[in-house]
């Protein structure tokens, strides 16, 4: 069976894409991974509401455009990490 060029092409776009930084939007604010230092959980809260789902240091925002953002904090409530699902 071949594998067609664009379609490899579009599978390393989608995961190359998925690996870089991620920002998210609340209102007006952006919450960007690149910028994590000092980022805490009650700021976030205050900023963005409630995450739709928690899982222990995961937090979950649903966005219209249906996209999943999974918000990492450590043990002392700064974020970590923002990927998407």
């Amino acid at each position: 069976m071949r594998i067609s060029g664009i379609a490899i092409g579009s599978f390393l776009l989608v995961n190359w894409a998925t690996a870089m930084a991620t920002d998210m939007e609340c209102g007006t604010y952006t919450i960007s991974e690149d910028e994590t230092d000092g980022q805490t959980m009650s700021e976030i809260r205050q900023t963005c509401g409630e995450p739709g789902e928690v899982d222990g240091n995961a937090w979950y925002y649903k966005k219209e455009e249906g996209v999943t953002y999974q918000l990492r904090f450590d043990d002392n409530g700064e974020l970590e990490s923002i990927t998407t699902q």
